[in-house]
């Protein structure tokens, strides 16, 4: 009593009701005896709250953290057989503004009259047509164009508490378990997006990719660590400033700490609604990993004295300047929003920047976990490490891992060191590959990215990413080169262990005695109608669907047997040679259909079984067709029936590039010499 003789009440102006007396009261009474009474006496909760319902549709809302009373409020509702709500106005671990929000819109349905000019100062109402047939179109003015200050504004049209990007997340109820989230974007509407462009088109940037997983995984565990695996960027997303894109990223659980994450998109017209039977295209996917504890580290701790000294070793300093005009030569154009680097050091193969986002972003860097704009810094860090003389078109096509080590403010973040690998041969296309981190101005690691891939991209695929007459061209021709073999150019000698090889017996006969070596297992998969298993290592079997296949590679490759290396998939000599002209065609339409569906359809089932095994380091794969390409104009592709599965490793390729696929089309009749060769670039792990 004595520490609350100071207190003065007077009368308030907002009805008070007090769970301690069970009546409403003025508020003069609530002296320090009151509360001395409030301390001692039992809550009358249930009492006060039936004095209110005589009150016809009123509205209770809990003003605290989380909503404790409201189950409370519901069982005196239901006691008084009265019909009212019961709001919170926060909840653990969601978005603040969004649960108030919320609550704000639930109450105007309810019947209460909103001031929302102070939620939305600078709005207007707008009648509506109150008639069906009055075509009236009514848009959302997105003003971008401050005209007292003279400046453009950093502003978006996402809805409060929502993240620019992925929109609301949503329970799919069919598959519990499974998430989704989707969201409307257009240059419009984002304008960072402006300010980056490759070779003249302005794209989604795929450092957002990353931002998308890492915030979505974010609403889904909000106090575990992520870990985003195995991520591809499968397409580039040309935004159009006549476009808007929907995007919809979907998480797939497959474990229960192990999601699948990808993201779609579908093109529509600003003033159309999105047509239903509009194609959605995968952009980016990953593997998301809930990791049980904090993930340490992947680089040694840095401090300050440490980034002294990386600028010590380095050999020289790049400007930001010089950096961004080298980067336009190269097809890369960033504009003011994404020139966030302030010095490069750099030394061979490692590059350390200095970094720091436009004040223009900081207004909204809290929506995001890591904004897009933060992340591709990192990417043009290991751009800038590369050597001038290597300094082609590069994009970004994927990530081997990806983790956000410390929930470090975004603003304090000031430095991107990237370390760049030896270049490989993918496919025939040059890649880079690298480790990018970002660092706080202590030097300590928030964020690392372990196999940043850039992919380098040939002049005239840059033509078919350049705008022309509002669409975009994407037109290939396949071309052959001759090539002379060199068995010293090869990559990396064929490694030891096992090896699958599905071939026709006489097939076998040539190849498996040049391939053989005492510390490489060679497993003979022969074609047949039936399964028969002839030796350890010598089987027959039709492979006739997934399950077949994924059965196959339980039984041959154990967890407790060596890892697969590579498989040699030879089904493809099993068609004879097509007859010469003139010669009368021995098979019929249907017959042709189904030897074509002889030699590819196991290769489909075997390559399905593969992807669903979860192995961590996938196995090479080659595939041998005869006669299905045309190497000149005055040659002729005989094996049609070659064609199908032919187009099935080339599909493959592109979309699954961790497969390390390659093709080999042979004649009718290879010669010794040739099959020497065949042997030779096997063994040599050719391209």
């Amino acid at each position: 009593l004595e520490a609350l003789e100071g207190i003065a009440p007077h009368v308030g102006q907002v009805a008070f009701y007090s769970t301690v007396r069970a009546e409403p009261m003025s508020g003069s009474e609530l002296d320090a005896a009151y509360w001395m009474e409030n301390l001692r006496q039992p809550v009358r909760f249930a009492q006060t709250v039936e004095k209110l319902l005589k009150y016809d549709k009123s509205i209770f809302l809990e003003i605290s953290p989380h909503p404790i009373l409201t189950t409370s409020l519901t069982e005196c509702f239901q006691e008084a057989k009265k019909e009212h709500v019961a709001l919170p106005s926060l909840r653990r671990n969601e978005d603040e503004l969004s649960s108030l929000m919320r609550t704000l819109a639930t109450i105007y349905t309810q019947g209460y009259a909103i001031d929302w000019s102070k939620i939305y100062p600078e709005s207007s109402y707008t009648l509506l047509p109150t008639y069906p047939w009055q075509h009236q179109r009514f848009w959302l003015d997105n003003d971008k164009t401050d005209t007292k200050a003279g400046k453009r504004q950093y502003t978006q049209l996402a809805r409060p508490g929502e993240h620019p990007l992925l929109g609301t997340y949503r329970v799919q109820a069919a598959s519990p378990g499974n998430y989704s989230w989707e969201q409307s974007i257009s240059l419009e509407e984002i304008d960072y997006l402006k300010d980056y462009a490759f070779a003249g088109s302005r794209i989604f940037a795929e450092s957002a990719y990353i931002e998308m997983a890492l915030a979505s995984s974010a609403q889904l565990w909000p106090t575990g660590t992520s870990r985003v695996e195995e991520l591809q960027f499968h397409r580039a997303l040309i935004l159009f400033p006549e476009a808007v894109h929907t995007l919809q990223c979907t998480m797939t659980k497959v474990a229960p700490t192990h999601y699948t994450f990808q993201v779609f998109s579908q093109e529509q017209e600003k003033e159309h609604a999105p047509s239903p039977e509009a194609p959605w295209q995968l952009l980016a996917s990953a593997i998301i990993r809930l990791q049980t504890q904090e993930a340490p580290s992947t680089i040694p701790a840095t401090s300050p004295s440490m980034l002294e000294e990386l600028q010590t070793m380095a050999t020289h300093v790049l400007p930001a300047q010089q950096f961004y005009a080298q980067s336009r030569a190269h097809g890369l154009e960033y504009g003011p929003l994404f020139q966030g680097i302030g010095r490069i050091w750099k030394s061979e193969g490692q590059a350390l920047a200095d970094i720091h986002l436009s004040h223009a972003l900081l207004d909204d860097i809290q929506r995001y976990r890591l904004h897009p704009v933060l992340l591709n810094l990192c990417f043009q860090t290991l751009f800038a490490a590369i050597e001038d003389s290597d300094a082609k078109h590069y994009l970004p096509i994927g990530a081997r891992s990806c983790i956000l080590l410390t929930e470090a403010n975004p603003a304090s973040i000031a430095w991107s060191y990237a370390s760049l690998k030896t270049p490989t041969e993918q496919g025939g296309r040059s890649q880079l590959e690298g480790d990018v981190y970002l660092l706080d101005e202590q030097g300590r690691n928030v964020l690392t990215i372990k196999g940043l891939r850039l992919q380098r991209i040939s002049p005239g695929m840059l033509q078919t990413l350049t705008p022309q007459g509002g669409e975009v061209h994407s037109c290939y021709e396949l071309a052959w080169h001759p090539s002379s073999f060199q068995q010293e150019t090869a990559q990396a000698p064929l490694q030891d262990g096992l090896w699958l090889v599905f071939a026709p017996a006489e097939t076998a006969a040539t190849l498996l005695p040049l391939l053989q070596t005492p510390t490489r297992q060679l497993i003979l998969i022969e074609p047949a109608s039936s399964d028969q298993r002839l030796s350890p290592n010598h089987l027959r079997t039709s492979l006739a669907d997934r399950e077949q296949a994924e059965q196959l590679l339980r039984s041959l490759c154990p967890p407790t047997s060596p890892p697969c290396r590579g498989i040699l998939y030879a089904w493809g000599l099993l068609t004879p040679p097509a007859p010469n002209d003139g010669d009368e065609i021995a098979t019929s339409e249907q017959g042709w259909l189904a030897e074509a569906q002889q030699t590819a359809l196991p290769l489909l089932s075997l390559l399905q079984a593969l992807l669903t095994r979860g192995w961590r380091d996938l196995p090479r794969l080659w595939g041998l067709t005869s006669q299905s390409q045309l190497p000149d104009q005055d040659s002729s592709a005989k094996g049609l029936v070659s064609s199908p599965l032919w187009g099935l490793l080339r599909t493959t390729m592109q979309e699954h590039p961790a497969l390390h696929i390659s093709g080999i089309d042979l004649p009718a009749h290879p010669s010794p010499q040739l099959w020497l060769r065949v042997a030779q670039t096997l063994l040599t792990n050719g391209p």
